[in-house]
């Protein structure tokens, strides 16, 4: 018996422990050296068996150590069981969240695609639309002087032409929103076909309503490029035309509006030496000023223009039309002058333009002519500063400078009728003075000798009305003029 392996106590007594049926079974083993080495290593194994503890015997799986752990200590496990299924339920929440962003991500990264994608195409048809209206706006461009052309060439004006017209104005003015703020001559282009299509509308098809139209697109444009001098003319141009539609559209408010728009941005210009209007331009306005009775306004800009063409011109030389341009503003500087009672003014704007005459037109000899007749003109209201000023000696010197600008300017002529017709003119400006302060010698050689050439003259040309009526008149001042003396 002793070689005999015993049997298995669990397997005759299942209700015993396997941890002590292993004890008995390792004490009973036949060779020593699987038995226990001593009775305090079997002591220990009794007692961790009663301690619900590991023994020595034999090996235990994790699971085996977890459940005698767990039977021996049973709160230290309930807490490390809730601590284990907090961390695995904060680990599954942890997973699941990266899980549910990953998707979340990958679906808006697919969106972003797909947004990226639909804006690039609306980029790219932006572009080519871009691109499209810039092309409509060159070719715009190009054909403006062939269509400036056909607009002002109708021979007849049909109602069926404007119907024709019509398309074309549309096309226009579809693209003033599409111009390039740094394109300024296709802006210049545009500008000028929508103020000739409005001059168009109103002159010839008598459409007052599409020409203000026009006009107001053209100043639109013309607002948004005054960094070209060219369209700061086409401005103060357009205004003067807005101006006078409105005028007889009877919009005196709208007219008001637009003189004072006029004003101001004539004003603005002149000041500024850096962006003025073309002299041309602002003669224009003077006049237009003038002629409407804003009389202070419109020497005010002829004044601050002068000033700015003075300096201009002390650094660089003028050229024939701003020297002409110089010559026709100080002609208006010195007729506001005198029509505003500054007469002394007015002789010494118009001593300055001779001045300048002078020192210039030697060297340019085509304007001569022009010059002597701007001089003649002028004698009306010099005669009237000489009596103001009380310089009554210098009427007969102008007077005979008169005799010498009509022999400049009618010396070659076989016809004398234009001298005649210019000798009655300065008849009727002398008969305009005081009679005091005429010589009757001069009164007879300037007013009644041209009257009796006159009427020599209508006796060899009896059709000749142009003299006749300037005769006419003139003849019955004189004799009103002389009933008057006595």
């Amino acid at each position: 018996m002793a070689w005999e392996v015993p049997p298995w106590i669990p397997e005759l007594r299942p209700e015993v422990p396997v941890d002590l049926a292993t004890i008995v079974a390792k004490s009973l083993r036949a060779r020593p050296a699987e038995r226990y080495r001593s009775a305090a290593e079997l002591t220990t194994d009794l007692v961790h068996f009663l301690e619900g503890r590991p023994i020595a015997a034999r090996p235990y799986s994790t699971w085996e150590r977890l459940g005698k752990w767990i039977r021996r200590r049973p709160a230290q496990a309930i807490t490390a069981a809730l601590f284990s299924l907090l961390l695995a339920a904060l680990s599954l929440g942890i997973t699941y969240h990266f899980w549910i962003q990953g998707r979340t991500l990958a679906a808006l990264e697919i969106e972003k695609q797909k947004v990226d994608g639909a804006l690039f195409q609306s980029q790219l048809a932006a572009d080519a639309e871009k691109q499209a209206r810039i092309q409509i706006l060159q070719q715009l461009k190009l054909i403006t002087p062939v269509t400036l052309k056909l607009l002002t060439s109708i021979p007849t004006v049909t109602e069926e032409q404007w119907e024709t017209l019509h398309p074309v104005r549309q096309m226009f003015h579809s693209q003033v929103d599409a111009l390039n703020p740094h394109d300024a001559e296709t802006a210049v282009a545009l500008a000028n076909w929508l103020g000739a299509m409005s001059i168009t509308a109103e002159r010839r098809f008598g459409r007052m309503d599409a020409a203000l139209e026009d006009l107001d697109l053209s100043l639109n444009i013309a607002r948004r490029f005054t960094q070209s001098q060219e369209m700061r003319n086409l401005q103060a141009q357009f205004l003067f035309l807005r101006w006078d539609l409105t005028s007889r559209l009877n919009r005196p408010e709208e007219a008001a509006r637009t003189l004072t728009e006029l004003i101001d941005v004539s004003h603005t210009w002149a000041t500024d030496p850096e962006r003025p209007l073309g002299v041309e331009k602002e003669i224009l306005v003077v006049s237009t000023l003038w002629r409407q009775g804003h009389r202070l306004p419109a020497l005010a800009l002829a004044d601050t223009s002068l000033v700015r063409q003075r300096v201009l011109h002390q650094v660089q030389s003028p050229d024939s039309l701003a020297l002409g341009g110089k010559f026709a503003m100080l002609s208006l500087q010195g007729q506001l002058r005198n029509s505003l009672g500054d007469f002394a003014g007015s002789e010494a704007s118009f001593e300055e333009l001779f001045s300048a005459a002078q020192a210039n037109l030697q060297l340019r000899p085509g304007y001569i002519s022009q010059f002597r007749r701007m001089e003649f003109n002028l004698l009306r209201w010099r005669l009237t500063n000489m009596v103001s000023t009380g310089r009554l000696e210098k009427i007969a010197e102008l007077l005979k400078r008169a005799e010498e600008l009509l022999s400049e300017l009618h010396g070659a002529e076989k016809d004398n009728s234009p001298r005649l017709l210019d000798q009655i003119q300065l008849a009727n400006w002398i008969l305009d003075l005081p009679a005091s302060c005429l010589d009757p010698a001069l009164r007879q050689s300037f007013v009644e000798a041209p009257l009796a050439l006159a009427r020599v003259r209508l006796d060899i040309d009896p059709a000749n009305e142009a003299l006749r009526t300037a005769w006419e008149s003139l003849n019955n001042r004189l004799r009103s003029v002389e009933a008057t003396d006595r």
